[in-house]
């Protein structure tokens, strides 16, 4: 009995960690220069370029040998709008494309704020 409990609660705290929370970003305009990094695909692929994809849409292609050290890959993506959205990456070489890679903890969501409140406001004679 021991052993099924134990083993009911490990697969419940393995399906709970495999749930990605959304991270909330605070933006005062839009487009918001979000960062998205990915790890290098090994040497042996070739890998021209990356396409990293906002909700499905290709949003910025990026030259490996510029976007990418050997800690890994990176790249500005302009976000067009708030509200939630995802990240994907795929990619090429001189014989086509990987299949996109969807990122589990890559939701996010993107709130616009209001300036806070104008502080001492006054007549100026």
């Amino acid at each position: 009995m021991k052993k099924i409990l134990a083993l009911s609660l490990f697969l419940l705290l393995a399906t709970m960690s495999c749930k990605s929370p959304v991270i909330e970003l605070e933006a005062q305009t839009l487009p918001y220069n979000l960062k998205a990094g990915w790890d290098n695909n090994p040497a042996t692929d070739n890998v021209l370029n990356y396409s990293v994809y906002v909700d499905g849409q290709k949003a910025v292609t990026v030259d490996n040998a510029t976007a990418c050290t050997p800690a890994g890959c990176s790249t500005i993506v302009p976000i067009q709008t708030a509200g939630q959205h995802t990240i994907s990456v795929l990619a090429t070489n001189q014989y086509g494309d990987s299949p996109i890679a969807g990122c589990t903890s890559c939701a996010f969501t993107i709130n616009l704020t209001v300036p806070t409140a104008v502080k001492n406001a006054r007549i100026v004679p």
